[in-house]
């Protein structure tokens, strides 16, 4: 660890630490530079950098690194990149579901929506739907579950799994209708 920074680790523990500014305006710059080799987005970059100083923060009291300060923070950057890109295949697989799920009725829906705008028409959507049936819905579709595992999950039978999906799809069918 460079002297200057291991000098500023102790006094960031502070609660009013103009160290932990000085860290932040060194860093950031370079790490959302080095973070659009992985992401194109300057608003996703912008706000990785920014969760990893806030999780220092938060951690402040108990934050020792054994490595360098700048080696940590280049690793931490780039684990959250990896983990955006985690949550975009998500996502991306989600709105390729959600089309397969309403292509047949409706032909149309790339044309009418990006991925983005259809995963927030989507969203809305789901957002009211009866509690169990989002539940449901969200377990199933969104994060993957089985059934089996959403029925244990909840407490259900898996019976009512089904008829809880059953619904929510009908009920996001017209809700959607409009949109698509």
């Amino acid at each position: 660890m460079l002297a200057n920074d291991q000098e500023m680790l102790e006094p960031i523990r502070q609660v009013e630490s103009p160290e932990f500014e000085k860290l932040f305006r060194k860093y950031y710059s370079e790490l959302c530079s080095y973070l659009r080799i992985f992401i194109k987005d300057k608003d996703d970059i912008e706000e990785i950098v920014q969760e990893v100083f806030l999780n220092i923060w938060e951690q402040r009291c108990d934050f020792y690194s054994k490595e360098n300060i700048r080696a940590y923070l280049y690793k931490a950057v780039k684990n959250r990149a990896i983990n955006y890109h985690k949550h975009l295949a998500v996502r991306l697989k989600t709105v390729e579901d959600i089309k397969l799920l309403f292509m047949h009725k409706y032909d149309d829906v790339e044309k009418n929506f990006d991925g983005e705008e259809l995963l927030q028409v989507l969203d809305k959507a789901v957002q009211t739907l009866p509690k169990r049936c989002k539940e449901v819905f969200v377990l199933t579709k969104i994060n993957e579950l089985s059934y089996k595992e959403t029925a244990e999950i909840m407490g259900i039978s898996i019976k009512t799994v089904e008829i809880q999906l059953s619904i929510a799809v009908k009920k996001l069918r017209k809700l959607l209708k409009p949109y698509l």
